[in-house]
């Protein structure tokens, strides 16, 4: 049985939850939990009595190719006991989730992934990508600074949690996969860290304006004993934790910044976009150094017809897709998906030959623009009636960025 739980099965869902990740949660962490239990976003499995598996799902906007916005449903924390897997206690609880969410008009499925290999069976594909980098500060210089860069000020965190989500809230607007921040995700990120680290936040201000922010912390990796503030500079490592940035001349004022700030060797990033311009703002490209290159947010397609509908395509153009789809039936035939100059579609069953044939999972990795269907197709999953219409493909679902999401969830 799926079900919600109740308020007096809190403990036994976040039990669930850590046996299944191996981890034991803060007290913070617990009281956003219990936070979501009682909101109603929990759904849990129940086996004989006994609560087996539980999810996490709530409803966000989520940025589609072209700037439309599209009801998503954001999915976390997907638990299963270590003592009842492959029983079919995950498959009920997306069962349910996908039912449930293609009843509320929900387009789109996202998670980010614990494991690789879980989610392809359940038509989920890598809709995004993400790279982690690393400058060391010596190395790291801008090429070039441009006339009337924005002030850059640091803002204190009442100033912070007051600016920061409506700076947020339009920026998330520009780049295909950007999901809305929860209030929840709010306070998860900009609560102080917990040990030594000390977080600041940085602003790029033109007229009066904020126009963008950066989140960073200060560490150290020296022995234990040695307080922070005493730590070699050698020790001393920036970690940034979020750099939104509503134009390009806040983009270069933030990491102006960034790379300026003393006492510290290293500079590193979380998860970025893969297209980071950073690069050839620096006078040696090299000084951006990979650490990581993985995949981000994971995508879901729940009403094909109308998620193909919803975004926009690069220039006039038609195509007609085979699909299938063991989860969701209604995804599963054949559409015809006729662009017009402007870049809307419409979508509509059709009876002429497939131009492509693949799964909803493949469309799930090209549906933001993170995949080629020349890619796609190389590697199996999707096939071709010609070259000509992975050309044609290519042309309509391409992106001038990389999509990315920048709220965890």
């Amino acid at each position: 049985m799926i079900r919600r739980p109740a308020a007096h099965e809190l403990d036994a869902v976040l039990e669930i939850d850590e046996a299944s990740f191996s981890w034991k949660m803060s007290p913070a962490e617990r009281a956003r939990a219990a936070e979501s239990v009682e909101a109603g976003v929990v759904r849990v499995a129940e086996l004989g009595g006994e609560l087996v598996g539980a999810l996490g799902a709530f409803s966000a906007e989520m940025t589609c190719p072209g700037g439309g916005l599209v009801r998503a449903v954001a999915v976390s924390n997907v638990a299963v006991l270590p003592t009842h897997r492959r029983r079919g206690v995950m498959s009920a609880l997306l069962a349910h989730l996908f039912a449930e969410a293609r009843g509320s008009g929900h387009l789109l499925c996202a998670l980010y992934a614990s494991e690789g290999g879980i989610y392809g069976r359940f038509g989920f594909a890598p809709g995004s990508f993400a790279a982690t980098y690393r400058l060391e500060r010596g190395a790291a210089r801008l090429a070039r600074t441009a006339a009337g860069q924005p002030a850059v000020r640091l803002l204190r965190p009442t100033e912070a949690a007051e600016v920061l989500p409506a700076v947020f809230d339009l920026a998330r607007r520009q780049r295909a996969g950007e999901l809305e921040r929860t209030p929840g995700g709010w306070a998860a990120l900009l609560e102080e860290p917990t040990g030594p680290a000390a977080r600041f936040v940085a602003a790029a201000v033109a007229a009066g304006e904020v126009m963008g922010y950066a989140i960073y912390e200060v560490v150290s990796n020296a022995p234990a004993g040695c307080a922070q503030p005493e730590a070699p500079v050698a020790e001393r490592v920036a970690r940034l934790v979020e750099l939104v940035a509503l134009d390009d001349a806040a983009y270069r004022a933030l990491w102006s910044y960034l790379i300026g700030v003393d006492l510290v060797a290293t500079l590193v990033t979380g998860p970025r976009p893969l297209d980071e311009p950073l690069r050839f703002l620096l006078e040696d490209p090299r000084a951006l150094e990979v650490r990581r290159l993985e995949d981000h947010t994971w995508l879901r397609l729940l009403d094909v017809p109308r998620a193909l509908a919803a975004r926009r395509y690069r220039g006039a153009g038609s195509l007609v897709l085979e699909l299938s789809d063991d989860h969701c039936p209604g995804n599963a035939g054949r559409f015809a998906l006729v662009v017009d100059a402007s870049g809307q579609a419409s979508v509509a069953p059709s009876g002429e030959p497939a131009d492509l044939v693949c799964d909803v999972a493949a469309l799930a990795a090209s549906y933001l623009g993170a995949t080629s269907w020349w890619t796609l197709a190389r590697a199996g999953a999707a096939s071709a009636a010609t070259p000509a219409a992975l050309d044609r493909a290519d042309l309509l679902f391409g992106t001038a960025e990389q999509p990315f999401c920048t709220p965890g969830f």
